[in-house]
Formats: structure tokens, C-alpha cells, sequence
């Protein structure tokens, strides 16, 4: 599968340990909410978010989550100008595009 982010956009990924933690009651996670309070107002950095996230984990499980935790957040801070579409006659440049999934590049 590819996916190809325009610039601006960002892509959250996350391990089932986060969306499946629970608190006390048994409660699951509510990863929706906790990525937008994170991603709520300016300087919504990768950084910012992974932290955000993660901090509204911890407090949800008591700082102790059962499973495994991994969170990742991929950006494009290209500018519009940057895209190949962009260019005089909209080639592209060998190499530039799209990456396999799992990070694979030659």
C-alpha cells in the first residue's frame, strides 16, 4: 500500500497497545479524543502530538500500560512548491515519489 501525504498533511500511527489500554473500570483508551486535544491549537509538532498522546495514555492506564506502546508520526513539511506537478511540464524527478511501506527505499 502507498500512501502519499500533500504537504501539511501528517499520518499518526500507533500500536493496538494504545487503542486497546485500559484504565481501572476497563474503560479503552480514547485515542480519537486524545489526538485532537494534542493536535488542538498552533505548534502541533510530530513531536507534540507523539508527547500529547502519550501523556493522556499514561494518565488514562494509572502509568501502566499493559501492552506494548509505539507511536509515530510521519509529516510532510514540504512546500506546495516542491511537488512534482508543480514543475515546468509536471515530471518528476527519478528516485522522487512515493515509499514503500515499513520505510523500504533504494
Amino acid at each position: 500500500m502507498h500512501v502519499r501525504l500533500a504537504p501539511g498533511e501528517a499520518l499518526f500511527l500507533h500500536t493496538d497497545g494504545v487503542d486497546e489500554a485500559r484504565d481501572g473500570t476497563g474503560r479503552c483508551f480514547p485515542l480519537g479524543g486524545a489526538l485532537a486535544k494534542a493536535a488542538a491549537g498552533p505548534g502541533a509538532t510530530p513531536a507534540r502530538l507523539v508527547a500529547g498522546v502519550y501523556a493522556a495514555l499514561l494518565r488514562h492506564t494509572g502509568g501502566r500500560p499493559a501492552d506494548d506502546v509505539a507511536l509515530l508520526v510521519l509529516r510532510n513539511d514540504r512546500p506546495l512548491r516542491d511537488r512534482p506537478a508543480d514543475r515546468p511540464g509536471g515530471e518528476r524527478m527519478r528516485g522522487e515519489g512515493l515509499r514503500p511501506a515499513g520505510g523500504a527505499s533504494r
